[in-house]
């Protein structure tokens, strides 16, 4: 089955599917940063973003989906997948690092927090080149360990 990547709106009719079908790390991340469930954190990652993406199967099954949101200068990149992303991690390993290096091309630099018990996102976040700060913030609603992670684009050698 094929995967495919497209631009999304707040209108894409994927995010109800998706909030439903997110793993868990994903909904224990969300409790942990905004205190919140999985569902309403996806929703408000996606009406803050300034432009997201979905990823799906051929038969429209969702995958994941990610943005960037900007607030205080900051460009803040998210990733929430659902469950079924194991069966598709292959291609869209491939297809996803394309995709942030556009991002991040676009806006300089991206960062954000990721739950340190995540390690499955901490190895995604390596795996695309982003720096992960070595010391974890206890910056979690509860004081949860998060890690500081960012990447920006170098300066141009001539």
């Amino acid at each position: 089955m094929a995967v495919k990547i497209e631009r999304a709106n707040h209108k894409t009719k994927h995010f109800a599917a998706l909030a439903a079908a997110m793993r868990d790390d994903d909904r224990r991340e969300a409790l942990a940063m905004l205190g919140m469930g999985g569902a309403p954190a996806l929703f408000l990652s996606m009406y803050c973003s300034r432009e997201m993406y979905t990823a799906e199967t051929d038969d429209g099954t969702p995958l994941c989906a990610w943005g960037v949101c900007t607030a205080n200068g900051l460009n803040l990149i998210w990733f929430i997948a659902s469950r079924d992303i194991e069966q598709h991690k292959r291609e869209l390993l491939t297809l996803t690092r394309g995709e942030f290096s556009a991002l991040l091309e676009k806006y300089g630099r991206l960062e954000n927090l990721v739950d340190a018990r995540s390690k499955k996102s901490l190895r995604f976040i390596k795996w695309l080149g982003f720096t992960i700060n070595p010391e974890p913030l206890a910056a979690g609603v509860n004081g949860e360990d998060l890690y500081h992670f960012y990447k920006e684009v170098g300066p141009c050698v001539q």
